[in-house]
């Protein structure tokens, strides 16, 4: 029976130390993952903070691009406006040109206007007395 008793003996001190390693592995194990879980969490603070500082960036060039694209649209259509109206401006001014210079397909110049030399002579023959009193009118 001793024998028995010390093979008892010797199998439960076995287990019991099979037992307790098993639990201080468990307890390794469970001090690795929470460093592991620990470190993650800090990763994903930081990776949310990056996102969110990278976001408020974006946001913000995108309202200085609106304000710029707004800018330019309003200065595009005030180019177009002018454009326009020195478009019209130039149409009138050679209208206003050939209906001041224009006398029923005749050139003529006005009554206070000094006329060179060379075109003296180029006055339809009914009109140039009359023209001749009105250019002198001026003087």
């Amino acid at each position: 029976m001793e024998n028995f008793q010390t093979i008892f003996n010797s199998n439960t001190t076995s287990a019991n130390e099979a037992l307790k390693s098993p639990g201080s592995l468990f307890k390794a194990e469970k001090t690795q993952l929470q460093e592991i879980r620990t470190g993650l969490k800090t990763d994903h603070e930081s990776f949310q903070a990056t996102i969110s500082s990278q976001l408020f960036q974006l946001k913000d060039e995108l309202v200085k691009e609106s304000i710029l694209t707004d800018s330019l649209t309003l200065k595009s259509e005030e180019a177009k406006v002018l454009s326009t109206k020195i478009e019209a401006s130039e149409k009138q001014g050679d209208e206003d040109k050939t209906a001041f210079y224009t006398d029923h397909g005749a050139f003529r110049y006005p009554e206070n206007v000094v006329r060179p030399k060379e075109h003296r002579g180029n006055i339809p023959a009914a009109r140039r007395l009359t023209f001749h009193k009105e250019y002198w009118k001026a003087y």
